[in-house]
């Protein structure tokens, strides 16, 4: 097995790093999920009486696997050959005021994790049932310091909730731009850390960088997330406002017309592949009144019209098949 760690922004994707191992088999099966609270336990660490905090370790032993994750990949700091340094670091990491309050209202925030763990058991079971050969991870929430939104690591996934207290959290404001709260919301919460399972199990592979490769990719994700949160509106999945879906559908001809026609869709320009499939506040080749990452859109089309015309192919075979070229043609998409 690879041991991967993946550091999702869901604004700006990026791997980090792969490395040998091994995973636990944690498989839910109608089982509640639970999630590891690492941001509690961190909270309380911080916050001891310093002459028993300096000499404590009890956080580092009870999440060992996490906290080896956290300390190395997550918050920026140097001294960490040994718990009581990583510790200080960490203490001192903390230490600013502004960040400090933004700890503690993200644990405000996220005091019940009730509704969270309900639907991660609801579609963990779906993708347990449907990924047979694939180990669900553990779910863990921690803070980041407004960095990634999702760790996904070997048998890890975790929530930095310090990037979910609502779009008009007044930190953000300063911070981040209008299309990138929208998402910052924990109703975000489940399908974003089951975005990071996927991208992590079944990242993007193919032997060349095309557009038309990267949004069938996204397709299929986008498709099973639908498939796995059944519950969940289809412009809640895309991100999309009604207007934004409803100009889509009816401008799909052309949408499909205009990357033909101009020949982006076997274009590896990746700032064009980034335009068509990045969040941002339009898609730039389309014009200033389009929806973002109309590529995104596109491709959940033609994947549904895939699956339409294959009904017996199932979700693994699906994230497994990297034949994009063959894809489209047999999806026997007609805009």
């Amino acid at each position: 097995m690879k041991n991967k760690l993946l550091l999702l922004t869901f604004l700006f994707l990026a791997i980090a790093c792969k490395r040998e191992g091994s995973a636990i088999n944690y498989v839910y099966e109608g089982k509640t999920v639970l999630i590891k609270r690492f941001d509690k336990a961190l909270m309380d660490y911080l916050t001891k009486d310093p002459s028993i905090r300096d000499r404590d370790t009890s956080l580092f032993m009870l999440y060992p696997d996490f906290s080896e994750l956290y300390i190395n990949h997550v918050i920026p700091i140097e001294k960490k050959d040994t718990y009581q340094e990583a510790g200080k670091e960490l203490v001192a990491f903390f230490s600013d005021p502004t960040l400090f309050y933004l700890y503690k209202d993200a644990l405000i925030q996220f005091s019940s994790t009730l509704e969270i763990e309900r639907e991660l058991s609801s579609a963990f079971s779906f993708l347990s049932a449907n990924l047979p050969e694939t180990k669900l991870p553990q779910i863990y929430f921690h803070i980041s310091g407004l960095n990634q939104n999702v760790i996904a690591g070997e048998n890890i996934l975790s929530l930095s909730i310090d990037k979910y207290l609502g779009e008009k959290y007044p930190l953000y404001q300063d911070i981040f731009y209008d299309y990138q709260r929208k998402t910052m919301t924990d109703e975000q919460a489940a399908i974003d850390l089951t975005t990071g399972f996927l991208l992590s199990e079944f990242p993007y592979n193919s032997n060349e960088e095309v557009l038309l490769n990267k949004i069938l990719y996204w397709g299929k994700i986008k498709y099973i997330l639908s498939k796995t949160f059944p519950q969940k509106d289809k412009l809640f999945i895309m991100n999309y406002t009604a207007d934004q879906w409803n100009w889509c559908s009816q401008n799909e001809k052309k949408i499909w017309k205009q990357i033909v026609g101009k020949k982006y869709l076997y274009s590896n320009d990746r700032l064009l592949i980034a335009k068509f499939t990045e969040p941002a506040p339009y898609t730039v080749p389309l014009g200033e009144n389009t929806p973002p990452m109309v590529g995104v859109w596109l491709g959940w089309q033609i994947i549904n019209s895939y699956m339409e015309h294959h009904p017996n192919i199932s979700i693994q075979s699906l994230l497994e098949d990297n034949d994009y070229a063959k894809i489209l043609k047999e999806a026997s998409y007609r805009p």
